[in-house]
């Protein structure tokens, strides 16, 4: 699983979807979260339980429709806020919603794309 060193560098906000059947991935979720909690990262964590590794694959017998619609509504209302969060930082520093910028220290803006 990621280190604590990896978490700290980490500054967007993670959705983090996982099978509770996937021990190799879910057994190391505890130390990843504290981790994430330590270095103050946004996220979202969910286990799905009963399902595999590959649960929203719907070309192989893992495919788990339940869950797989839970998670991609999941993932929309994420993705939502998070445009909805940028949104309003591009406005605070100026810029239009077409372009993903920050403030810099001496009062410019810097255009990151």
């Amino acid at each position: 699983m990621r280190s604590e060193r990896e978490a700290n560098l980490l500054k967007a906000p993670l959705l983090l979807h996982y099978a509770e059947k996937d021990e190799r991935i879910t057994s190391g979720w505890p130390a990843y979260g504290a981790a994430l909690k330590a270095a103050g990262v946004h996220y979202q964590a969910y286990i799905y339980p009963g399902v595999e590794h590959g649960f929203n694959n719907d070309t192989t017998p893992r495919y788990d429709e339940a869950a797989a619609k839970l998670a991609w509504k999941r993932t929309i209302e994420f993705l939502k806020q998070a445009s909805a969060n940028l949104a309003r930082r591009a406005t605070s520093y100026n810029c239009d919603s077409n372009t993903l910028c920050r403030g810099a220290t001496d009062g410019r803006t810097e255009v990151l794309l």
